[in-house]
């Protein structure tokens, strides 16, 4: 009736030693645009509410 045909899938690319491809390295991770322990993003400064001096009374 129906014939089935399995083809390997390849979920992860080849992990290369170091360089753009490697998930675990800096260069890796600013090519791939992602974050994680070996590139922190950016802590965002807070523009709402910034902190004001405290003002002397007369």
């Amino acid at each position: 009736m129906y014939t089935y045909v399995l083809v390997p899938l390849q979920l992860k690319p080849k992990q290369s030693a170091m360089g753009k491809g490697d998930l675990k390295t800096k260069r890796g991770k600013i090519h791939r645009g992602t974050y994680g322990k070996r590139r922190p993003s950016k802590k965002k400064k807070n523009t709402q509410n910034p902190a004001r001096p405290a003002q002397a009374s007369a």
